[in-house]
């Protein structure tokens, strides 16, 4: 508004001027104005005037402007509408605060279905809305967070999809099943575990330390307290690799088929392998290579006889035995079905021919698995060969811990083995585990120490 302002005192100055030149010829002339008088006189009235006009302008824009900025803008509400988009419902909202459009991909039908997908980007690079890393839209087909995005070729498995496999795989397997499985929460990339550093059972050495006393004896009772001592695991990746041909990925549901049995079984033996062998090394660390191991030191060369089965019962920590299972390689079967227990005649000397030792599956034992002082005997890959350390072992598997995380990310790629005709796929599970004591047990009395994890060797 300065043109408004100079107007207005360009007026005044012009109002003053006539003012001045009507004193002056009063003065001078008795009222009359001399020639050049009027003649300044009459140009000032023309511009006073004009000057009224441009100063009514200005201050009717400025009462207009003033007006517009202060208008409240006249609100319409419309009914909501809701349409059927690809891939979901976009709903609208027409009661003025603005339009909001919720899209819900549809999920993937079948595993088959979201690789086809993951390879149908790198083959052609039109990507699939399922497949969509979008922070922002509740997208089915994503769930949680991974180290494998989008911008590296990777996606995760569908979350249905991906708990489907997860179950089959931890559920499914012999071990796994019957361990300590603890998820991982998203902010974290291992467990620490705080146990009881306990390695002897002896007075004073229970539960790492502690001690209590009969009165008589408090005069010389000294202050003990429990010692703990940290356990920690941190996550590995588990890589999982297959080849599919173009002719399998063309069929969507034998591709999902194969794909769930293959991954499935490959990822449950390669964890359960490690739960038994893992060297700890950027892997599980299994019980044959923990401290917390005993072996039992076998009868007779070569075979397992039922002196062998006694030893190890009678390492056995004795409340880990309502959990424990038997664990053998398949080789050991024929010498279970032969074992008897062991009976003494009345000279003192051994005998063999009491009632059998080892109860058959479906048979005496009367369940799905054959049975050695009650417990379960479970035949598996994992075991050594007859004759060779832990081609036998009893342990309790909820004393073995294994942690997990997130889903499974995938990844594919067509040149890997091109000229085959195949695609590979690569996929991704981040695991640890180990088992819960880092060493046996002294009892309170006796020397042979005890342990949840006994092995014949």
């Amino acid at each position: 508004m300065q043109k408004l302002k100079d107007l207005q005192a360009r007026q005044a100055a012009v109002d003053a001027r006539q003012k001045a030149i009507l004193a002056e010829a009063t003065t001078a002339n008795a009222g009359e104005l001399s020639e050049g008088q009027r003649a300044e006189f009459d140009s000032l009235e023309s511009e006073y005037a004009s000057n009224e006009l441009a100063i009514s302008k200005c201050q009717k824009d400025a009462a207009d402007a003033a007006r517009i900025a202060s208008r409240q803008p006249t609100r319409v509400t419309l009914p909501t509408q809701t349409a059927r988009t690809e891939g979901g419902t976009a709903v609208i909202n027409g009661d003025g605060s603005g339009t909001v459009v919720a899209k819900v991909p549809e999920k993937f039908k079948t595993l088959g279905d979201q690789l086809q997908a993951i390879a149908m980007v790198e083959l052609n690079g039109r990507e699939d809305n399922r497949l969509k890393w979008q922070d922002s839209v509740p997208y089915a087909a994503i769930s949680g967070a991974g180290s494998s995005v989008p911008s590296d070729g990777g996606y995760l498995i569908e979350k249905d999809l991906m708990t489907d496999l997860n179950n089959k795989v931890f559920s499914g397997g012999e071990l796994l099943s019957r361990c300590d499985v603890i998820e991982i929460g998203p902010n974290s990339d291992g467990l620490k575990i705080n146990t009881i550093n306990e390695t002897s059972r002896a007075t004073g050495s229970r539960w790492g330390g502690v001690q209590v006393y009969w009165g008589a004896e408090a005069d010389s009772a000294t202050a003990k307290k429990p010692t703990f001592k940290q356990v920690s695991m941190e996550l590995k990746d588990l890589i999982g690799l297959a080849y599919v041909t173009e002719r399998l990925l063309a069929d969507a549901t034998a591709l999902g088929m194969v794909y769930s049995k293959a991954f499935t079984e490959e990822f449950t033996f390669m964890m359960e392998d490690g739960i038994v062998n893992g060297t700890g090394a950027g892997q599980i660390l299994g019980y044959m290579n923990s401290g917390s191991k005993v072996a039992v030191t076998r009868n007779t060369a070569s075979r397992v006889k039922y002196a062998d089965i006694v030893g190890i019962w009678s390492r056995m920590w004795a409340r880990s035995r309502a959990n424990s299972v038997w664990l053998i390689n398949q080789d050991v079967e024929p010498d279970l079905f032969q074992m008897a227990f062991v009976v003494q005649n009345v000279a003192g000397t051994e005998n063999v021919g009491g009632a059998p030792a080892y109860m058959p599956a479906n048979g005496l034992s009367g369940s799905p698995f054959g049975t050695l002082m009650g417990r379960p005997v479970i035949p598996v890959e994992y075991c050594a060969t007859l004759g060779t350390t832990n081609d036998i072992a009893l342990v309790d598997l909820q004393e073995m811990a294994v942690i997990r995380k997130g889903g499974l990310a995938a990844d594919s790629s067509i040149h890997v083995r091109f000229l085959n005709n195949e695609r590979t796929f690569r996929w991704v599970a981040r695991v640890d585990g180990m088992p819960k004591w880092t060493s046996a047990v002294t009892p309170f009395k006796g020397s042979a120490t005890k342990s949840p994890f006994v092995v014949l060797t």
